[in-house]
């Protein structure tokens, strides 16, 4: 019954592969910053909110791989999909999270179809390889496989 129900996400996730996005300005809420995202490099971009524990399970495992030093923490960003940015900013600063979190941004959030959470996009710069919702026992070794080519050079 689970699969009938996730069917149509699963569908568009996969409809999502390989399609380009074009970078938009978003803000680091973390550094305050302005970026482009996506980078030209490979990223990793989940999409969460605060009253989601399927996210905080997924952060969790994406930080405990930064900390292991498996993946490098400028390659991880999230952006909130359905919470402002102050109730993010709250979020943060009480969290051990240690990756970018970006500023709510409609046209990037349209431009993914994002409409779940979590959902995580796997980009090689401004492409799409891989999307999936809901949390996945495998998922975190996807990750860490698909940033493993730039994380050797990164950390040396």
């Amino acid at each position: 019954m689970l699969i009938v129900k996730q069917a149509p996400t699963i569908i568009e996730n996969l409809k999502k592969e390989n399609t380009k996005i074009y970078p938009v300005a978003v803000q680091n809420l973390s550094t305050k910053e302005k970026t482009l995202y996506p980078t030209e490099n490979k990223t990793i971009l989940i999409m969460w909110a605060t009253w989601c524990s399927p996210c905080k399970v997924e952060m969790e495992r994406i930080q405990s791989s930064i900390n292991d030093n498996k993946i490098s923490s400028n390659q991880v960003y999230a952006m909130n999909l359905f919470e402002d940015d102050h109730v993010s900013l709250r979020f943060i600063k009480k969290s051990k999270y240690r990756f970018n979190f970006l500023s709510q941004n409609k046209k990037l959030i349209q431009d993914l179809g994002a409409k779940v959470t979590p959902t995580t996009y796997l980009f090689d710069r401004t492409s799409i390889k891989k999307a999936s919702s809901g949390i996945s026992i495998i998922g975190i070794y996807q990750l860490e496989n698909f940033l493993s080519s730039t994380q050797k050079t990164s950390l040396k």
